[in-house]
Order: C-alpha cells, then sequence, then structure tokens
C-alpha cells in the first residue's frame, strides 16, 4: 500500500486554500488560535477552503506507555474498565465535538495521524479483544463517515508534485535538514511545536522545510516541569 495521498489539484483558474493545524493536543487546546482558525478560514469562499489536522489532534496521555507496561495494562481489568476506557471516551467525546465545529465551516477535512494519535492503535495491539472497540479512535470518530480521508503516522499527503505534509518525528536543532533529507522535496511538517524554515536547493530546484506553530497552550501542566520551551501558537495557510 502506497504511503502517500495526494489531494486532486485545483480546476484551471481555481484556487484551493489549505489551512494546516497541528498539535492540538486535545484539552491543551488554544482556545484563541482555534477561534482565529476558523474566522480566518470564513474568509475564504467554502468551496476553497481545506483543513489538513497536522497531526497530535489527541493527546492520549494514559496511553504513554512502553511495550512491557501495555502488556501488564492489558491483562488487568480494573485498569481497563476504570481508567482506560473512561479516559478514552472523554477524550474522543473532545475530539468528536471539534471535529463537528470544524466540518461546519472547512469543505474537506484531512486527517493526518500524529505520534499521539498512534498510541490508540498501539495499544490495540495488546488490548483484549473484547475491549478493543472502545480504543478504535477512527471509528470512534467516524473518518469514513465524515468522508475525512486518513494518513498514519509517518506517511505523507502531498498538496502538489512538490509539496508534502507529514506529522513529523525528529526533534533537534537539524529537524528542518533531517525531514527535508526523508522526502527531498519540500515538506511541512508539525511535532516540534514551533516554526522554522530551512531552504534547500538541488540542480537549482528550491526547495523548503517547514515546521508548523502548534494549537495547543505553550505550557500545559506536563511541560511545565521540563522548564522553558520555545514552542509558538498558530497555523499555516497554502494556496495551490
Amino acid at each position: 500500500m502506497s504511503r502517500v495521498k495526494k489531494v486532486p489539484l485545483p480546476k484551471k483558474n481555481e484556487v484551493a486554500t489549505y489551512f494546516i493545524a497541528s498539535d492540538w493536543h486535545t484539552s491543551a487546546m488554544h482556545e484563541p488560535t482555534f477561534k482565529i482558525l476558523l474566522k480566518h478560514a470564513k474568509l475564504v469562499p467554502r468551496k476553497q477552503r481545506s483543513l489538513v489536522i497536522g497531526g497530535d489532534f489527541v493527546d492520549c496521555l494514559h496511553l504513554m506507555m512502553d511495550d512491557t507496561t501495555m502488556k501488564k495494562a492489558a491483562k488487568c481489568i480494573y485498569t481497563i474498565e476504570q481508567i482506560l476506557i473512561p479516559e478514552t471516551e472523554s477524550e474522543l467525546a473532545w475530539a468528536n465535538q471539534i471535529l463537528d465545529e470544524c466540518q461546519k465551516v472547512f469543505d474537506k477535512i484531512y486527517f493526518v495521524e500524529g505520534n499521539h494519535d498512534w498510541r490508540y492503535r498501539k495499544w490495540l495491539r495488546y488490548c483484549p479483544a473484547a475491549y478493543s472497540h472502545n480504543f478504535d479512535y477512527k471509528k470512534i470518530l467516524r473518518l469514513k463517515e465524515r468522508n475525512i480521508p486518513f494518513i498514519a503516522y509517518n506517511d505523507y499527503l502531498d498538496l502538489s508534485p512538490n509539496l508534502t505534509i507529514t506529522h513529523g518525528s525528529k526533534h533537534g536543532r537539524n529537524h528542518n535538514k533531517q525531514h527535508y533529507e526523508m522526502v527531498y522535496m519540500s515538506v511541512i511538517y508539525g511535532h516540534v511545536h514551533h516554526h522554522n524554515c530551512t531552504s534547500f536547493s538541488v540542480r537549482g530546484i528550491p526547495h523548503k522545510a517547514w515546521s508548523l506553530p502548534c494549537m495547543s497552550d505553550l505550557a500545559p501542566y506536563y511541560q511545565m516541569k521540563r522548564g522553558e520551551n520555545n514552542w509558538t501558537n498558530g497555523y499555516a495557510t497554502v494556496q495551490v
């Protein structure tokens, strides 16, 4: 199966506008940034506005476990029924509400999976079959019913022959270069929660690697103990 999905190019003399918003992180979402996103989108004709959810739409902190811990949790009915299921229900209720709001504004939505979202699919490897339906977040969010294409973690959504979107997986000072070298084309990604851009050139053809700001609060409670960060709020717009 191809790891790349492609959006349809606009017809002649038409323009498509993509709002690319990454790293929402459930209840840590920054409400003012979300409101600005919706207000900004309404300035664009309805048929021309699309939203790309760039990953980490949900936080999934309750499933932030290594494989060994997941195996142990899968054997404990109390943990599953009293902790994991209630946390999941609360988080995905939030996610459905936000998707409902977004679908009232955007003509089309694309869902790019991030490493936090992916934790639900990782958990399904160990979750007892009798409980697995409680954690199938793609079905619970009704992505197929909503006609929202799903791009798996570390896969790509191509907006044009030379521009792709992925959630991202690299950190550190060289994350622009590392993400560019994964595709050797212009790439937009989230994951690092701050905006940055580096230009590259191959045989005279310019390429860029853009990291995205985040839709989440800049100092959620779990981040405070880690000290200062360089996160910024915002999203990107691309016209094709």
